[in-house]
């Protein structure tokens, strides 16, 4: 755990963008959804976060990352509100309907 575990994210983030533009791929990031939408992840390297655009996002929800991670600080800063490490999220059915509280994170 720690400040270094919340900065792996970032690290696969910019070995994934190198494989890609070295394999002539497209660049890896968020789909954009056609609707306002919760977006639940593993976690969000901090590009994909920065690019989020907020009237489409209009919550995050990860598996991983703390108060100090970049998703939650430029989320934050986007005014996204944004709820981490949570438990059972990979048990949630897309599509289903959902309350973020960013202010209690639950």
């Amino acid at each position: 755990g720690g400040l270094m575990a919340e900065r792996v994210t970032d690290l696969r983030d910019i070995r994934n963008r190198v494989v890609a533009e070295l394999k002539g791929l497209p660049e890896p990031g968020v789909p954009v959804p056609d609707e306002p939408s919760i977006l639940c992840a593993e976690d969000l390297a901090p590009a994909d976060t920065a690019g989020l655009d907020p009237t489409l996002i209009v919550a995050l929800a990860t598996t991983l990352g703390g108060p100090t991670s970049h998703t939650a600080i430029i989320a934050r800063q986007l005014g996204i509100p944004c709820i981490v490490a949570v438990t059972g999220l990979d048990d949630v059915p897309a599509g289903a309907m959902a309350l973020v509280d960013g202010t209690l994170g639950t």
